[in-house]
């Protein structure tokens, strides 16, 4: 062969080629397009696209200027040829299936030379779904399965990390196949669990990081620790009056469940159970003498507040009350500067006496 003849064939070669992405991805249940145009300066007698993948192979689309498109009846209503019919022979997938995934194949069919092609591998991207769960009846103190995230339906497989500020954890992921060829991955949030967890944010970070830069989608869900259970924390009353005057005991503590209360008297003789369930206990007259208890109490323990009723009953008893705290103060107050003058006089005398040995020397 001459070398004329081996750099005419080579021109003819290099001049017939095919432009395609050879490899392409394309999220599922999404429209793709598959780009395939051609570098000739032949007649473009006929476009072919075909499909293989898992031991199958089919011809699925055929364009001819006089014809128009024809194709495959699993294709129809699922793929548009978009070319121009001549060097263009592109196509558009409308809701990119499972099954997709493969390789397609562009073939012109030019005159005079024959057919030039192109191979484009797709890959089809599914996306998970994400869930969150968080774990019931967590209790306090121990070390607890709080919550799961679950990727489900993924392909390629997820990945998932805890986004928690401040609190220290630990997670365990496992992956599981499902029969179509995707994955689900399920981490679990392990913490010491306190009352202090309780409404904390935690957030579920779901990525594919097999994929190109450019088709990767987080996901984040976001959610509160609201099934940590603890028993009631530190029991307050405090002492108020209604819109008549009246004396009203509140309880308040910190508890989940939430806390069901109830009230106890006790004096000198016995305990008595007042007829009150609810956190606020209302007097109609001047309360009896005595402790008032409430009683917080869940599911998972119980705590108690404690205070002391000691009401003036008469006005007399005011009377006799208030001059008593008047003499107690005065008296108190008279104590205190004798205590003060007899100290300062003794402060005096050993001054003196400490001077008058120094002096001495």
């Amino acid at each position: 062969m001459s070398a004329l003849l081996r750099v005419s064939l080579l021109l003819q070669v290099v001049s017939c080629q095919v432009r395609v992405n050879t490899e392409d991805y394309a999220w599922y249940n999404s429209s793709k397009i598959l780009k395939c145009q051609a570098d000739t300066g032949e007649e473009i007698k006929q476009i072919t696209w075909e499909w293989q993948g898992g031991g199958a192979k089919m011809t699925f689309l055929t364009y001819r200027n006089d014809t128009g498109s024809i194709l495959q009846k699993s294709y129809e209503n699922r793929v548009k040829f978009k070319g121009d019919g001549n060097k263009d022979g592109s196509i558009e997938i409308l809701n990119v299936a499972l099954a997709d995934e493969g390789i397609f194949k562009c073939v012109f069919t030019t005159y005079p030379s024959g057919t030039i092609e192109g191979e484009i591998q797709l890959h089809v991207l599914v996306l998970p779904i994400v869930t969150q769960e968080l774990k019931q009846d967590v209790t306090t103190p121990c070390y607890n399965l709080v919550a799961e995230c679950l990727a489900s339906s993924a392909k390629p497989s997820a990945e998932i990390l805890w986004i928690i500020y401040g609190i220290n954890y630990t997670s365990e992921e496992k992956t599981f196949p499902n029969s179509n060829g995707t994955l689900n991955t399920q981490s679990q949030l392990y913490m010491t669990s306190s009352p202090g967890l309780y409404g904390l944010l935690i957030q579920c970070l779901v990525f594919q990081p097999k994929i190109p830069v450019e088709y990767q989608k987080n996901i984040t869900v976001t959610k509160n620790l609201t099934n940590i259970q603890f028993p009631p924390q530190m029991v307050e009353i405090e002492v108020l009056k209604n819109d008549k005057e009246a004396l009203q005991l509140l309880c308040k503590s910190d508890g989940n469940p939430r806390p069901k209360y109830n009230w106890k008297r006790r004096n000198k003789e016995k305990s008595v159970l007042l007829h009150s369930s609810s956190e606020t206990l209302n007097f109609t007259a001047a309360p009896d003498d005595g402790l008032y208890i409430c009683e917080a109490e869940n599911n998972v323990g119980v705590n108690r507040g404690y205070i002391y009723m000691h009401p003036l009953k008469s006005s007399s008893r005011q009377r006799y009350g208030l001059l008593y705290c008047i003499i107690s103060v005065g008296f108190f107050v008279i104590l205190s500067m004798s205590y003060f003058i007899i100290s300062r006089n003794r402060r005096i005398k050993i001054q003196e006496k400490i001077v008058a040995l120094y002096c001495r020397k």
